[in-house]
């Protein structure tokens, strides 16, 4: 299956949630508190809001699955799953490493996957079928073969096609 029309989508989601992450950045955030202790802000609902409606509108049998708001059934067997803001913790504390997550599972599987990083201007996607990119450039997993000889974080891990391994 090609699944072009869903990471279009997701893509385009991820997108308008790191837009009203980075406008959120200029004001005051009210912080609240999870029954996990961990911190939530209107921005993560807000974010988590524009992306279910963004998908939706496009695949209203789908089922959706969010860190804010919980799980929403759909007939179709699918389920798109998101964190509005994964690194809430950073968001609110203005560090650059917090993203936007998107993906799709299809038969208990992922087939579809959005990393917004909006601070840093930079979108990593993949789907099955469609191959997996960094900003439009094709990328890969590094082929470092031990694990003791892999230096670097975990984005640093994914590099783009043709490059040589760190």
């Amino acid at each position: 299956m090609n699944y072009e029309r869903e990471l279009e989508t997701a893509r385009k989601a991820a997108a308008l949630a790191g837009v009203l992450q980075m406008e959120a950045q200029r004001d005051r955030l009210q912080v609240e508190r999870k029954s996990d202790a961990s911190p939530v802000t209107e921005i993560d609902k807000r974010c988590e809001q524009v992306i279910f409606d963004t998908l939706r509108d496009v695949f209203p049998n789908d089922s959706f699955l969010g860190e804010e708001t919980g799980q929403h059934h759909g007939p179709s067997g699918r389920c798109w799953i998101v964190d509005p803001i994964d690194g809430t913790r950073p968001f609110i504390r203005g560090i650059p490493t917090h993203s936007a997550l998107v993906a799709l599972e299809e038969d208990g599987r992922p087939v579809v996957g959005v990393i917004e990083l909006p601070a840093l201007t930079t979108t990593y996607w993949a789907a099955a079928g469609c191959g997996a990119f960094k900003n439009g450039k094709p990328i890969h997993v590094s082929d470092t073969a031990q694990l003791n000889q892999v230096t670097g974080s975990a984005l640093g891990y994914i590099q783009e096609a043709g490059t040589p391994p760190r």
